[in-house]
């Protein structure tokens, strides 16, 4: 099972880092939760660097600490021999020194680079090298991209079907990971503590969403408020109370701590026709207690219908939530608002290994 792909693809997106170790643990620990054996992954990109750059520590992130929160398998997508390049002058040897003391198997989850032989001729020169030493002694084989025709850009179809560079000295990330998504505990403190609602048709809209949390925000800041709590950072590894919530949540959490800081005037739930008020049962801060009593911030072993429950995860400890105080930054890139309303998705994929055979990379 491949969590993600490409998810880092430089340094001033690393701070993704720990949602893919928080996704590992998640998904690991819902496999042990069903005795599978099944093997974890992440699919990385292969920029030309070094140890001292992100692509190694990325890597070495991925695959340190815990089993119950490092990958199984670490996949690289390279496309760096083209044509009739070497073994040295494709940096693939280079690549192979230094993934070769990773402590899980590592392997090509794509190969086969067009570029530089022109669309759809490909001698396939780095096969030789990918399964013979010294690249066996770190990598266990690949997966040739791609099976299929793409309708668009450059076609690596190995067939056709008819109808009829940046670097850095450290990888800025947190080694402290977000705790696993609480349906429930968002639930409840929804249901119970917000005051200022949106319209169904603006719930629906991440367009609408992303622009009234950015909104809602600054009045809140004006106010010597803070959106903190619904905001994620995984450079820093803080992570707001209500973060995990849906996006939809996030702004309500918002758009209700401001109608609250104006004594509930009716004015400040308008916003724009997209909202209106309610008069909840209690205080957000009481009501996020109480919930918090019901349903604790944790690790959790996560289920299919999106709740969490069951104990915390096999090989991890309860955790709550870090403090709603201090600096965060918006999940999902560097926005002043919290949130755009797309979350990320971590797309869970199966990889299907095939042989290619063809010609030889030197090994010179």
């Amino acid at each position: 099972v491949n969590v993600a792909n490409e998810v880092v693809t430089q340094p001033s997106n690393a701070n993704a880092a720990p949602f893919i170790k928080a996704a590992l643990r998640d998904v690991k620990a819902y496999l042990s939760s069903k005795a599978s054996s099944v093997l974890v992954s992440y699919s990385t990109t292969h920029p030309p660097n070094g140890r001292e750059q992100w692509r190694d520590m990325l890597a070495y992130y991925l695959t340190c600490a815990s089993a119950a929160t490092s990958v199984d398998l670490y996949a690289l997508n390279s496309y760096s021999c083209c044509a009739n390049s070497s073994f040295s002058a494709s940096g693939d040897s280079t690549l192979t020194h230094d993934f070769s003391s990773l402590p899980v198997p590592a392997y090509l989850s794509e190969f086969g680079c067009v570029e530089a032989v022109g669309t759809g001729e490909r001698p396939w020169s780095e096969v030789s090298a990918l399964f013979s030493r010294p690249m066996t002694d770190t990598f266990s084989g690949g997966v040739a991209f791609t099976y299929f025709p793409q309708p668009s850009g450059v076609d690596y179809g190995l067939l056709n079907v008819n109808a009829d560079q940046l670097t850095t000295s450290e990888l800025p990330v947190s080694t402290t990971l977000p705790p696993t998504p609480n349906t429930q505990l968002c639930n409840c403190v929804e249901q119970n503590a917000y005051s200022c609602i949106l319209n169904a048709a603006s719930f629906n809209s991440p367009n609408i969403i992303g622009t009234l949390t950015g909104q809602a925000c600054s009045y809140l800041g004006q106010r010597a408020g803070s959106c903190a709590p619904i905001l994620a950072g995984g450079a820093t590894g803080t992570y707001g109370n209500y973060s995990f919530c849906s996006s939809g949540q996030r702004v309500q959490w918002a758009m209700s701590e401001y109608y609250e800081t104006t004594q509930f005037d009716a004015q400040s739930c308008h916003f724009a026709g997209n909202a209106t008020s309610k008069t909840p049962p209690a205080p957000i801060d009481a009501a996020f207690g109480s919930c918090l009593a019901q349903y604790p911030v944790a690790v959790m072993v996560p289920r299919p219908d999106g709740t969490s429950g069951g104990g915390p995860a096999s090989g991890t400890s309860m955790t709550s939530a870090p403090s709603a105080t201090g600096s965060a930054e918006p999940s999902g890139g560097s926005n002043a608002a919290a949130g755009s309303g797309k979350g990320s998705v971590m797309a869970v994929m199966i990889a299907a290994m095939i042989a290619v055979v063809g010609g030889g990379c030197s090994l010179l």
